[in-house]
């Protein structure tokens, strides 16, 4: 959980800097589940192009395309 004034210093940063500002807040604990849709894109290319912190997952929900898995999970 995030305090007041943490909940307000991150309504003035970028995605960018926010996800910064968490992953120094919650270096051990943050987590991200992505979707893979275009939002959580953009959220997890930030998150591996600045070597955050941030464990990042997704569940199978079995909507998404076997091409889209392929990729998704081929290092």
């Amino acid at each position: 959980m995030i305090s007041k004034e943490d909940a307000e210093t991150l309504k003035q940063l970028s995605a960018e800097e926010g996800l910064k500002f968490i992953s120094s807040k919650f270096s051990e604990t943050a987590v991200f589940s992505t979707s893979l849709g275009q939002e959580d894109q953009v959220i997890t290319d930030i998150i591996f192009r600045n070597n955050l912190p941030i464990r990042v997952f997704t569940l199978d929900t079995g909507r998404l395309f076997l091409r889209t898995l392929r990729i998704a999970f081929t290092k």
